[in-house]
């Protein structure tokens, strides 16, 4: 749970055929620092293989301290899916503030890579802290209901597209940022 600090941790286990499953290894790296020299603590994770740069991606919600109010989503990356690198130390998606729609903690996310564009696209969930009298969307999508005085809090779901060029300078807050080219295995 994520009140325990930062004793969170990620772990991986083998199976040959998806139903008998290995030992729990505990993965290295999987986080490092935040922007503030803090470390984070890994909550929600999406893991893919990306066979055009021979390496894992991995998109995790995590958070600094001993709360996920105000996670962020950060970037880390793999060779063999056991040993970690960050990339970076900056956040790739954190909360606007108030009033918009994800000002209080952006959560659990997936992304796609498409290796012929070399762009990412990411849809990612996020809690927005809501006066009694904000507009929600109802099942058609219009923002025609308003959230009770006990709905502090709305979920929504968002996307976001780039190049992954600029999504890395962004990163490593390095305007010249150039990827190194992938050795096929």
């Amino acid at each position: 749970g994520y009140q325990n600090g930062q004793a969170n941790f990620v772990e991986m286990r083998y199976s040959d055929d998806g139903i008998t499953w290995g030992e729990p290894v505990r993965v290295n790296g999987f986080l490092g620092l935040d922007e503030n020299g803090q470390q984070l603590a890994p909550w929600h994770q999406d893991v893919q293989y990306i066979p055009e740069k021979n390496e894992y991606w991995a998109l995790s919600q995590c958070f600094a301290g001993s709360s996920p109010d105000g996670s962020v989503l950060y970037m880390t990356r793999s060779k063999d899916g056991l040993n970690w690198e960050q990339v970076g130390n900056q956040p790739v998606l954190i909360p606007n503030d108030a009033p918009f729609w994800n000002d209080f903690q952006i959560y659990r996310s997936t992304f796609v890579y498409n290796a012929d564009t070399d762009t990412m696209d990411i849809w990612y969930s996020a809690l927005q802290t809501t006066p009694p009298d904000r507009k929600v969307a109802d099942a058609e999508g219009k923002l025609t209901l308003t959230a009770g005085t006990d709905d502090s809090r709305v979920w929504r779901i968002g996307h976001t597209s780039n190049e992954m060029s600029e999504v890395l300078k962004a990163l490593t807050q390095d305007e010249f940022y150039e990827e190194t080219e992938a050795i096929a295995s």
